[in-house]
């Protein structure tokens, strides 16, 4: 039986996401396999980036709610070409390693801006980013940026497992 392509890019997206939890003995990687198949959208067919100039000020930018699964983060910045190599994802969280783990920013390129947990803060993040993102309109006219897109995965659940009443 044969794999498509797509398949079998989210499934090493999967394994690759899994193995710097493994490595570091530390943290699940749960949540970035999970992850995995929006991951293969938003960065192969949605986001515009440059690995090969992180601070292209037309960027998207990635932010990610759920801390747990920034391996997943770690593995597309090093799949898409930025100066992230397999070793440094095996250095996942050890201090001073371009892949600490969360909520560490800007120790990697391309790696902006991460929530602590599952969705505490994303209406604030969102507003901010769309208010920033409508003043540079205003001052210094359109970048041709588009619309902030907030995205989550599972039903009405809390970080902590119970359920939102």
């Amino acid at each position: 039986m044969s794999m498509s392509t797509e398949s079998l890019c989210v499934n090493t997206i999967r394994a690759v996401s899994a193995d710097q939890p493994e490595a570091a003995s530390s943290g699940h990687p749960g949540a970035p396999m999970g992850c995995a198949p929006m991951a293969y959208v938003l960065w192969g067919e949605v986001m515009k980036y440059s690995a090969k100039d992180p601070e292209w000020i037309n960027r998207d930018r990635f932010v990610l709610s759920n801390g747990h699964a920034c391996a997943l983060q770690y593995t597309m910045l090093h799949l898409t070409g930025y100066n992230v190599s397999t070793e440094d994802l095996m250095q996942f969280r050890k201090l001073h390693s371009k892949t600490p783990g969360h909520p560490e920013v800007f120790c990697t390129d391309g790696k902006e801006e991460e929530l602590y947990h599952l969705c505490i803060g994303v209406p604030v993040y969102r507003v901010s980013f769309f208010f920033v993102q409508n003043r540079c309109r205003s001052l210094y006219g359109s970048f041709g940026t588009r619309n902030l897109q907030c995205g989550w995965i599972g039903g009405r659940r809390t970080p902590h497992g119970g359920s939102i009443q």
